[in-house]
């Protein structure tokens, strides 16, 4: 047997005997968010992680529930960080499938600095490891015939599942998850995107509808909405999306939440798993860069009742101007309007005015992106 044959064999069997179960996340999903809006509310404020802790006295049978939530939790507050998106969840998904395996042994690397000899040959011997994804969390038994990673970088895959020194590589995704998010360079002073031949060459399977949105519309006329991709994806277009995704990350298995559910999918089946009516064109990313529509920026700073002096925006200062930080519960910029905006380091407010230097304006990127929810 070949390597590549015996990865579809432990592949399949992972996916396999998980669906022969209708396995439940052991902590619903709906406490798994409360979890995550107690720590953003309280992790700028509270003084020690003992404090922090004491406001998860309602949820602590449950958090008890996943070390690895524990420990996300206890690092990030240690680092006076907002914690990465979905991690909680794939920590809770991580220790279903431990318990589903029998795997009653965890271990945190990052905290140990060294793996186990228990199972260091098990990691170490792996056949056909991919990328030097790191390894974060494990799950293991003292027979050692699974084991289960959860990964550490959010730029690789979530998990490794290790059978027969195979490791298959799988992805969580809650529901109504982004498979795949691109960055759209920037636009024209006519809101039209433009994208060059490296974006062309990189996403030939996004450049089409970027084709489509501009005969369709403007940035500038949706600004503050969001383009539907759904209505022009077809079959085949969103096939050669997800087998890209799935090819360039070797991809193995997903694991896809439906409610509370756990659906397990061999990668190569996931189009045929999903439907993609969430996916979209976003005016307005998460990725910004230095203001590159001025005379934009200059009418809305008027239509605002500002003024510009000596390279200096002076703006009336309200309420809907203020955005917290992803994952944090304090404001870090002004928006302006829903294109540009300016962080807090650089305004100074005084007077019910907010004052900045122009430069110092940012612009967010548009970005195209693939959703999925399981049928």
């Amino acid at each position: 047997m070949t390597v590549a044959e015996h990865e579809e064999k432990i592949s399949e069997f992972f996916v396999n005997h998980l669906k022969l179960k209708n396995l439940k996340l052991i902590v619903p999903v709906k406490t798994i968010k409360k979890l995550n809006a107690i720590y953003k509310s309280v992790f700028h404020s509270a003084k020690n992680f003992e404090e922090l802790n004491s406001c998860f006295c309602e949820f602590k049978n449950q958090l008890d529930l996943s070390p690895a939530a524990f420990c996300e939790l206890k690092k990030q507050f240690e680092k006076k960080m907002a914690l990465q998106p979905s991690i909680l969840t794939e920590c809770f998904i991580a220790q279903t499938l431990a318990n589903f395996w029998g795997l009653d042994k965890f271990e945190d690397l990052d905290a140990k600095g060294f793996i186990p000899s228990e199972i260091s040959n098990i990691l170490f011997g792996i056949k056909n490891k991919r990328d030097g994804a790191s390894f974060r969390y494990i799950y293991f038994n003292d027979k050692a015939d699974f084991v289960l990673v959860q990964c550490g970088d959010s730029s690789t895959i979530d998990a490794v599942f290790i059978k027969e020194k195979i490791g298959i590589r799988i992805e969580f995704k809650e529901e109504l998850a982004k498979i795949n998010e691109v960055d759209i360079p920037s636009y024209d002073d006519c809101g039209k995107l433009l994208v060059g031949n490296d974006f062309k060459l990189k996403y030939p399977y996004y450049a089409p509808f970027v084709d489509i949105f501009n005969r369709k519309t403007n940035v500038f006329e949706m600004m503050g909405h969001n383009f539907r991709l759904a209505d022009y994806l077809d079959e085949e277009s969103s096939k050669r999306i997800v087998e890209n995704v799935v090819d360039a990350k070797f991809i193995n298995a997903y694991i896809l939440l439906k409610g509370n559910s756990l659906v397990s999918v061999l990668g190569k089946n996931l189009h045929s798993s999903v439907e993609f009516s969430g996916s979209e064109i976003r005016t307005a990313g998460k990725n910004a860069k230095k203001l590159w529509s001025v005379d934009f920026a200059k009418n809305e700073i008027s239509k605002l009742g500002g003024k510009i002096a000596d390279g200096k925006v002076f703006l009336p200062l309200n309420e809907k101007m203020y955005v917290t930080g992803r994952g944090m519960d304090i404001v870090t910029r002004y928006k302006i309007n829903p294109l540009i905006f300016v962080r807090i380091e650089h305004t100074n407010v005084e007077g019910g005015i907010i004052s900045f230097a122009f430069e110092k304006i940012e612009q967010l990127k548009p970005t195209i992106s693939l959703h999925l929810s399981p049928l």
